[in-house]
């Protein structure tokens, strides 16, 4: 049986962006997969606009949280798949096959972990595709992007994101994830097309990289 997909979008404010993320997933051509919006009490339309595709959410909250990784959080607290991938608002699906291609690769090898791919950063000046770095590299920072990933659902459980870091709880969470040996696996395909100009880490770099040296200063 292929394994249920948790497909979870964070948004807050995103009237802008928030149509085309929902699109690239209801759109997807595989079955097996809920769809889970955590919003963070949005003030312009963004609400208007999931209403349009409600029969097509399995759940949406909308109310304040503690920022972003709060967010995702609650996000996987309400989530029933085997897997979670997140697509947050701005952010793609690379095609309509994404989903049933990644799944195939998850069925085939059960004990997978982590599945991450490539990624295609979208700039106001054109795109590019990206692959991740060697995985050696988690022991300095991120090396691939967090929206090209999947997750056993039982990780994000068991080790939900250390809400005190605003930027980088994703390589806090990958890395302890890597340090307890659990298995991530490459599949050469690009899975999510990142807003990489608007995105989080993009704006805020420097805090990125101080949030990088406190991580790697702890014992996972």
């Amino acid at each position: 049986m292929e394994p249920l997909i948790s497909v979870i979008t964070v948004s807050y404010n995103a009237s802008q962006c928030i149509e085309d993320t929902i699109l690239s997933i209801i759109e997807q051509r595989y079955d097996n997969f809920e769809y889970i919006i955590i919003d963070g009490g949005s003030s312009d339309t963004t609400l208007n606009i999931i209403r349009k595709y409600q029969s097509k959410i399995t759940h949406c909250i909308s109310e304040p949280d503690a920022g972003i990784y709060d967010a995702m959080n609650k996000g996987v607290h309400k989530s029933k798949g085997k897997y979670i991938i997140f697509i947050n608002a701005g952010d793609t699906l690379c095609n309509n096959e994404t989903l049933k291609n990644c799944a195939s690769g998850l069925k085939a090898d059960p004990t997978i972990d982590v599945l991450y791919g490539n990624t295609i950063l979208k700039y106001s000046f054109g795109s590019y595709i990206t692959k991740p770095a060697a995985i050696q590299e988690i022991s300095k920072h991120m090396f691939f992007c967090h929206q090209s990933s999947f997750c056993k659902r039982e990780l994000l459980e068991k080790y939900p994101f250390d809400t005190k870091f605003k930027i980088a709880a994703d390589y806090n969470l990958f890395k302890s994830l890597y340090v307890k040996h659990s298995k991530f696996k490459y599949y050469d395909m690009c899975i999510a097309i990142y807003e990489a100009e608007d995105g989080l880490s993009s704006k805020s770099h420097h805090k990125l990289l101080k949030e990088y040296s406190i991580i790697n200063q702890i014992k996972h």
